[in-house]
């Protein structure tokens, strides 16, 4: 993950990655039902056009939400090794105290 990453989501939680990304689905989402009214009402090609700019800049957004998601995927990845490793070496830590302490009790 670049250094750039790594700074942006510093102390962001994953819910509220989570739930900035949903809010990026719904924005698109109420920016499709925008430009669908325009064309039921509007049918010259000006109006056509203005629309498939407009569609042109949604998929642009797509694809910023798309990269970050991969950005937010990685990070939860790279969170998820770092649980395995802390809960395994906690693991070995106690199995070797009961160890010890069944020695000693006979």
């Amino acid at each position: 993950m670049s250094k750039l990453l790594k700074k942006e989501y510093k102390g962001v939680s994953n819910d509220r990655l989570a739930r900035m990304i949903a809010r990026g689905f719904v924005d698109v989402d109420k920016r499709f039902d925008e430009v669908h009214a325009e064309l039921a009402t509007k049918a010259s090609k000006e109006d056509v056009h203005g629309v498939e700019t407009r569609l042109d800049r949604v998929e642009t957004r797509l694809t910023g939400v798309e990269t970050r998601l991969d950005g937010v995927e990685t990070h939860i990845n790279g969170l998820e090794f770092k649980v395995d490793r802390a809960l395994y070496s906690e693991y070995t830590h106690l199995e070797r105290r009961v160890s010890r302490l069944e020695k000693k009790a006979g």
